[in-house]
């Protein structure tokens, strides 16, 4: 573990994953580490489980593979395409079971560096010039759900990211851009809450209430396409009853929860086939087909060629790319 210290703000960065079976998990010594640096974790690993723990803020990213997040009722996975913001006081545990190594990347927030951030936002010049070191006792709140990589905030996330691999030892530069990430997170938030404008409810709390448990369902398909998943199961784990979950699920994202977790398949099939070497059997049967023949038939649709053209023909065109 490297620390790098400003005057103020020490930046941790954590670079290698605890012995599974000689960590003890210290909640109070976690807390304390994090009550005054910025912790940047860093780590690879194919295979490891992380006890159940408490966390600040944080955003929890990975790359070359699947990072799941389990809490009580559910479990949420990153990956390359997107990243989970979790509120300070979450509770939960991580785990990465993969073929191939995978890159564990999370940043954590300091509450004095995220007053600092929140107030300058919420302030206008005046009151920034007149009493500049002033701070709002107020905490900023996300909805702690799956975020695509956007122009907010994934320029910043890759340069930490390369800072980090780069070993560069500068606190101020690492500072900086975690500053840059906070400004991010706060314009990245405002536009969640337009989002929550735009859901048909009477009352505001109850429109936020119901983005929540319709993206709730819509990250754990993003997550866990290859469980058994049923409009049942998914009804349970938002609160929403069956037929409620249907009508509003479509009305929010214009496709049924059915067609959209069978689109998820057919992007993880499309990406096995051409980056693994996996039989296509084992690919359907992964994939929760009941027998090769009607994965053939369902990717045939959707795609126009059978699971061994598109295969053959993918990687015929990479080859010639290269």
């Amino acid at each position: 573990m490297d620390t790098m210290t400003e005057s103020s703000a020490p930046v941790k960065i954590i670079d290698s994953f605890p012995n599974p079976t000689a960590y003890k998990y210290n909640e109070e010594l976690w807390k304390e580490q994090h009550g005054n640096s910025f912790v940047i974790i860093n780590c690879v690993s194919s295979e490891i489980e992380y006890p159940e723990h408490w966390t600040p803020l944080s955003i929890k990213c990975a790359f070359g593979g699947r990072e799941y997040y389990h809490f009580k009722n559910h479990s949420l996975a990153v990956s390359n395409e997107n990243f989970l913001i979790l509120n300070e006081g979450a509770i939960y545990r991580s785990s990465i079971q993969s073929d191939n190594p995978t890159e564990s990347f999370s940043l954590n927030f300091t509450a004095e560096n995220i007053r600092q951030v929140f107030s300058c936002m919420n302030s206008n010049d005046r009151q920034l010039l007149d009493d500049p070191f002033y701070f709002r006792d107020e905490s900023m709140h996300f909805i702690e759900k799956l975020y695509p990589y956007d122009k907010c905030l994934s320029g910043h996330l890759y340069r930490i990211r390369k800072m980090v691999t780069d070993k560069i030892q500068s606190p101020h530069l690492y500072i900086e851009a975690l500053y840059q990430i906070l400004e991010g997170m706060i314009v990245l938030n405002k536009h969640i809450n337009r989002e929550i404008d735009h859901v048909v409810a009477k009352r505001r709390s109850s429109k936020e209430e119901l983005y929540k448990r319709l993206h709730l369902a819509k990250d754990y398909m993003d997550s866990c396409f290859h469980e058994d998943i049923s409009l049942e199961n998914l009804s349970k784990l938002c609160f929403l009853n069956s037929f409620h979950l249907l009508r509003e699920f479509r009305k929010n994202f214009g496709i049924t929860p059915h067609q959209y977790l069978m689109k998820q398949r057919m992007k993880e099939a499309e990406k096995l086939l051409l980056n693994s070497n996996r039989n296509i059997g084992e690919i359907g049967s992964s994939l929760k087909f009941c027998d090769l023949s009607s994965f053939s038939k369902f990717f045939k649709k959707q795609t126009g060629y059978s699971p061994e053209n598109f295969r053959n023909l993918k990687r015929k065109k990479v080859k010639k790319s290269k």
